[in-house]
């Protein structure tokens, strides 16, 4: 009987759609992604043209269960973490796998990838060298842009490490070979052991004093087992080279080796010998470099020379030169050209002010004969105000009639007792009105 299609409107999901959503689910999420995980390799194989790694992880030990829980992993040949891998893998060892979860579309199925895979035995070791370092980095303390750049050709060299170690021999060695006129100092420390991290601090605080001089400071020890370079991945250790005011160049173990003091430290060297040769020239090369820098700025000055006697030679082939008095002859007649200039100006300034002043002697005629053209015009204005002046009036035998200071014009305001005032031409007459008569017009 055939498969009946169901009832829905619901559009059936693609293969990839699914994929996703699992991926969404499993990818990303807190507990999947960069975590630790503990098993037993079962299988590891390289390809040979990638250079990828494809392992699987199984419990080591599953309980009463008859089978054993499997993770597929994979380790990318371009990990960053890939080159700190000291051994290798194969079926049975038991390890620590650094990584995330992910989803393989192709083949339909998790996997873990992987980024760091590290021995059960050193697992600890690791991870708490890690956890320090993820610290480091979070407080600012580990960042590449608040390094200090080494100065180019130290004067003074400081060194903390052991005494009588292969690493200061090594140090001391490329020391002579590079640049034996530098001056060293060493600050002895213990380089292994619990008291390693407080030795180390001691001995570089003593010797980033100002007293010292040091231009450059070189920490570092020859190579052993991670126990033993524990001293450089203590954070006591990691926080005074961050602190210390002169440039630090780390140069701990070799090659495979990489302590967090490397990844704090102004410069990382891969080996004690390597730190030599960062923080010294090669006393041959920077003579050669010299030496080349000489003969340039020989030929530029012989050039420059030859540029300027050409010049020279050119100058002394001019007249001025045999006759300097050439260069002044045309300034001599500037200069006169101006004084002359300066004269005519002058004298017709002073021929206009003798003109004026030669017109100033009619002046005293002008101003008497203005002066009685004013006086008969004044006297004439005069006698018009005084013939419409009321005092003019009053000498034909007028008089003006005062009630305080109003002028009465008529005596319908005035009563008998009131007081008046009766102005003349040459003066005032107090009254008091005894009777007072109206005329009709």
């Amino acid at each position: 009987m055939p498969a009946t299609t169901p009832d829905t409107n619901e559009k059936p999901l693609t293969i990839y759609e699914v994929t996703r959503i699992i991926e969404s689910k499993l990818t990303g999420q807190p507990g999947l992604l960069n975590i630790y995980v503990k098993g037993e390799i079962t299988d590891f194989k390289v390809q040979p043209g990638s250079g990828h790694a494809y392992f699987t992880l199984a419990d080591k030990d599953s309980g009463s269960s008859p089978k054993k829980a499997l993770l597929k992993c994979t380790f990318f040949r371009y990990s960053s973490q890939q080159q700190n891998i000291s051994f290798t893998p194969r079926a049975g060892m038991e390890v620590l796998v650094f990584g995330s979860i992910s989803v393989y579309y192709q083949g339909g199925q998790y996997n873990f990838n992987a980024r760091e895979i590290i021995e059960v035995g050193l697992g600890r070791l690791l991870i708490k060298i890690q956890e320090l370092r993820i610290k480091l980095i979070n407080e600012g303390i580990i960042n590449p842009e608040t390094r200090k750049k080494l100065p180019e050709i130290p004067r003074r060299i400081g060194i903390v490490t052991g005494l009588g170690t292969a690493a200061l021999k090594d140090i001391l060695k490329q020391v002579h070979d590079r640049y034996p006129h530098v001056e060293i100092i060493i600050s002895p420390a213990l380089v292994q052991g619990e008291d390693a991290p407080k030795s180390i601090v001691s001995a570089l605080e003593e010797i980033a004093k100002p007293q010292w001089m040091c231009d450059v400071i070189i920490v570092g020890r020859g190579g052993g087992s991670p126990e033993d370079l524990m001293g450089f991945n203590d954070e006591m250790v990691c926080r005074a080279i961050h602190a210390c005011p002169v440039p630090v160049i780390s140069g701990v173990g070799h090659q495979i080796d990489h302590p967090v003091s490397d990844d704090v430290a102004d410069v990382a060297a891969a080996t004690p010998t390597d730190a030599a040769k960062l923080a010294l020239p090669v006393i041959k090369e920077k003579k050669e470099s010299l030496d080349m820098l000489f003969r340039h700025i020989n030929n530029l000055m012989s050039n420059r020379f030859h540029l300027y006697k050409e010049k020279l030679l050119r100058i002394q082939e001019k007249p001025f030169y045999r006759n300097p008095e050439i260069l002044i002859i045309d300034y001599y007649r500037l200069l006169d050209e101006k004084e002359n200039r300066i004269k005519n100006a002058l004298s017709g300034i002073l021929e206009r002010f003798k003109n004026k002043i030669s017109r100033m002697s009619d002046l005293e005629n002008i101003i008497e004969k203005r002066l009685m053209q004013g006086r008969n015009q004044f006297e004439q204005l005069s006698e018009k105000l005084e013939a419409f002046s009321p005092l003019a009036t009053l000498k034909r035998g007028y008089s003006v009639l005062y009630q305080g200071d109003k002028i009465m014009n008529s005596i319908k305001n005035i009563h008998e007792n009131d007081k008046i005032t009766v102005r003349t031409f040459d003066g005032r007459l107090h009254a008091i009105v005894q009777s007072r008569e109206i005329i009709s017009s």
